[in-house]
């Protein structure tokens, strides 16, 4: 089975005006990784996320999906936003089906049953009918993620998704991202500001500079899942990605 979802960055480049964002950013995601995006706010983390999705033009460079140029956006890559952008007036299988490519916009018995197994593998089984209104944050994130993989995307792109929950249901979210990953394969990319969060999902961690970004230094993390959030190894990467990101407080052990 050919293994799908390689991403390349090839001296990319992103200017907006007179605001150079990204910055000779060169480097090599493999098909099926988990990579998370981190650095200070305005590096241009979430600009690199869009460019992968084809919203935003590089100013130089480019980016090889499968060795073929992204210029534009396409159903190979699925976008999950902090927030979760449903429509009120559509329940959960009609917003998830809402996202599949359809030619001729017509569900299939085979359509419904892809919306039916993205629904039980996302958890909300027994929700089907309910509207946004009457799901908690993270259900509604978790519809997003669904919609996010109903085309079965190559390539799966997280803006900080989990920014805007409660501690206990992010650390959640966590686990069932990790199952669907390992289930799945899906190369996923993740921006987060959340260390703990990038260490506990990542095989390897992109810190960033300040602006204009660019890639300073890559962290493997070399732990089997599940992670022990309090062991002394977990630790030690967190300490490594705040050292790669010039935070010289050393965590309270």
């Amino acid at each position: 089975m050919v293994k799908l979802g390689k991403l390349e960055f090839k001296n990319l480049n992103k200017d907006f005006e007179d605001v150079k964002a990204l910055t000779s950013v060169n480097g090599v995601i493999e098909s099926g990784e988990f990579i998370s995006l981190i650095g200070p706010s305005g590096c241009g983390k979430s600009t690199l996320l869009r460019l992968i999705a084809g919203l935003e033009e590089a100013t130089e460079g480019e980016i090889l999906l499968d060795e073929e140029k992204i210029e534009g956006p396409g159903s190979d890559r699925g976008f999950v936003f902090q927030e979760a952008t449903l429509y009120p007036w559509l329940t959960v299988e009609k917003n998830i089906a809402f996202g599949l490519k359809i030619k001729d916009k017509k569900l299939t018995d085979e359509h419904k049953q892809e919306v039916q197994d993205i629904i039980k593998l996302v958890g909300l089984e027994g929700f089907e009918k309910s509207y946004p209104h009457q799901l908690s944050g993270g259900m509604q994130q978790r519809v997003s993620l669904a919609r996010g993989l109903i085309n079965k995307p190559k390539v799966l792109l997280f803006d900080e998704p989990f920014g805007a929950l409660d501690a206990f249901t992010r650390i959640k979210m966590h686990s069932e991202l990790l199952k669907i990953w390992q289930e799945r394969k899906t190369t996923m990319i993740m921006v987060t500001h959340d260390v703990e969060e990038a260490v506990v999902l990542s095989d390897r961690i992109f810190a960033m500079t300040p602006r204009p970004g660019k890639i300073k230094e890559i962290i493997d993390v070399n732990l089997a899942h599940p992670r022990n959030r309090d062991g002394a190894e977990f630790i030690s990467y967190k300490e490594q990605v705040l050292r790669a990101l010039d935070f010289t407080e050393r965590i309270v052990e």
